[in-house]
Parts: structure tokens; sequence; C-alpha cells
């Protein structure tokens, strides 16, 4: 059987494994994805990013970027349908989207779940000192981030929130190799260093709520 689940694209969304990200919907279309969702009891919805000229075809389909965040949302029961409501979504993982089913009122997507691949520990451990260091200086040492956190982790919260164009960071968040994302990751910082003389202007709270 096909993982399959609705789609949900926005020309800023990148929801990565362990994010939380308020979405809010009023669309028509959406309302119905939900009510559709809500009566199968369904909890799951593909989050996917825009591609190219997406304003002509806003409204009909447009294309969306192949890797995508898979995030799980509670539909309350008190949702009557009709009425915009705001949910939070939590990141159950990368997936790559397969085939864009569109014969209901909103389109699905078939996927596949994705793995990623880890870094050697010693590599590992080198790239979380650099992106913990990073962090600290964003938050002026003030930064709460769990001992837990991984690699992969702290490579999205902090290529999600640097003021780069969102296409650089669909291919970073689009990286399967820990490693090379994490690499990515530090080398967009240093280029915006050399950018900027303050390192407070690196981030973009906006599309980031996990630094907020």
């Amino acid at each position: 059987m096909k993982n399959k689940a609705p789609l949900f694209a926005l020309p800023n969304l990148l929801l990565y494994p362990g994010a939380k990200l308020p979405i809010f919907f009023s669309e028509p279309r959406h309302l119905a994805m939900l009510r559709d969702m809500q009566a199968k009891e369904g909890t799951l919805l593909a989050c996917a990013l825009l591609k190219g000229d997406w304003e002509e075809d806003y409204f009909d389909n447009p294309e969306v970027h192949p890797i995508a965040g898979l995030a799980r949302f509670k539909i309350p029961s008190s949702f009557s349908g009709d009425d915009s409501i705001q949910l939070l979504g939590i990141g159950e993982g990368r997936i790559r989207i397969q085939q864009i089913l569109k014969e209901g009122p909103f389109p699905e997507a078939e996927f596949e779940l994705l793995q990623e691949t880890e870094a050697p520990e010693g590599v590992s451990a080198s790239l979380r000192r650099e992106l913990l260091q990073a962090i600290s200086t964003l938050a002026d040492g003030q930064a709460m981030v769990d001992d837990s956190a991984t690699l992969s982790w702290l490579s999205d919260i902090l290529s999600l929130a640097m003021p780069i164009s969102i296409e650089r960071k669909y291919e970073i968040f689009a990286m399967l190799d820990v490693q090379k994302r994490a690499e990515s990751t530090i080398a967009e910082i240093a280029k915006l260093k050399k950018e900027h003389s303050s390192f407070s202007v690196l981030t973009d709270n906006k599309t980031n709520p996990d630094l907020n």
C-alpha cells in the first residue's frame, strides 16, 4: 500500500523533523481538506514548498519541490469545517513526493519516507560544536539547547533561520547526508559573517519559530 496524504503547499514552507509550526487554514480548499481529514480521522499532511512561478497557478495546483516535510496535526472536535482555524503541525520526517493526485477538491501526494545518512561520530561532534557556537552567538549566550539536540536538528534550525534565499534553504533542506547539510549551513554562516559586521543580523526568525 502506498503512502498518501493531503498536500499543503506555501511559498515559504519547509518543515523539518521535530519542528513545531502553527499554520493558519482559511482557503475553501484547505478547509475541505481538513474536513476530509477529520472525517477519516487522518492526522498526516504533506507540507511542500511551492516551485517556480507558482503565483500564476496558485489556485490551480502549482508545482512543488519534491522533497517535503510530513506533518502531524490534531484537528479538534470543535472544528466546524467552515471557519478559519490555526493548527500546530509537528514535523514527522522528510518525504519525497512521487506523484500528486488532483482528482478531488484538494491535491493529495503519494510519497516515500526518507532516511538520513548520519555523519561519522568524530565529524558529527566537531560540526555540532560549531553549530552550537553559532546558536549561542545568535542568542547572545542565552540559547537553551537540549544536550540531546542532534546535528541534523541543529543544521535545520540554523539553515532555515538565516536570511538566504528560499531556494538555497531548500537545497540544504533536501540534503539527506547530515554531514553535507551541516557543512553547507556552516559555509552559509561564514559567507554572512563576511558580509555583515554584526552576527545578530543573520537570523530570519519569521521562518524559524524555534529560534524565537
